[in-house]
């Protein structure tokens, strides 16, 4: 049987980034602007990262379904929470359109996920960081997504190996990825960033020192 409604998928390849486009994928845009936050800014951050089977259930369907096929993850507080992460193991996490209205509802940021794991995630960290032409279109195409969808920015969560001469370059991804988002919705954007892909604890400590000079010296 056909599948007919519209439906959410996240992207598996760096060929698959570069080759998106809008299309007609307006069924899956959020149509919520983000409320104002009522959490004082003096108050502690809190971050929620979803991270329920893989992800894309039932709240890949932007229409809704009749019925749900189980319990769905669910969040009851939403005021207590600054920002929320939809999670998956896929190399591009797109946020449903349904998380990203309801947080706005609450004046909560959405992020979605870049991630790279294990063998594989060393692979396309490597052809990623190896041309500056490769991590210059990815991070346009994945501010385009953003602002396409109508979500607030991303988290990077590498948690592969990288080469220690791309330690820099990786670096100098985000802050391209911060700075072609701002470019774009020049409010609100949030870039976090979680790596285990260190080489050493040198390297370590470079990634921690560099990483907010870096994403501060982003206009």
């Amino acid at each position: 049987m056909c599948e007919s409604r519209p439906i959410l998928e996240p992207l598996d390849s760096l060929d698959a980034i570069r080759g998106w486009s809008e299309d007609l994928d307006l069924a899956n845009c959020c149509g919520v602007p983000l409320a104002p936050s009522t959490r004082a800014e003096r108050d502690p951050k809190l971050l929620v990262c979803h991270d329920m089977k893989g992800g894309y259930l039932d709240d890949k369907y932007s229409q809704g379904v009749v019925g749900v096929s189980e319990t769905p993850y669910s969040i009851y507080h939403w005021h207590l929470i600054d920002t929320f992460v939809y999670f998956s193991h896929h190399l591009v996490t797109l946020p449903p359109c349904g998380w990203i209205d309801v947080a706005h509802r609450n004046g909560t940021k959405v992020l979605g996920t870049f991630i790279t794991e294990w063998h594989q995630g060393a692979e396309i960290c490597r052809k990623l960081l190896s041309n500056p032409t490769t991590w210059t279109a990815v991070a346009h195409q994945m501010a385009r997504m953003m602002a396409y969808y109508g979500f607030d920015g991303w988290l990077v969560n590498i948690e592969n190996k990288i080469e220690p001469e791309h330690t820099r370059f990786l670096l100098e991804f985000i802050a391209l990825l911060r700075k072609e988002c701002k470019a774009l919705v020049r409010v609100h954007v949030l870039t976090c960033t979680y790596t285990t892909g260190v080489h050493n604890c040198c390297q370590a400590v470079l990634v921690m020192n560099l990483l907010p000079t870096l994403l501060l010296s982003c206009p």
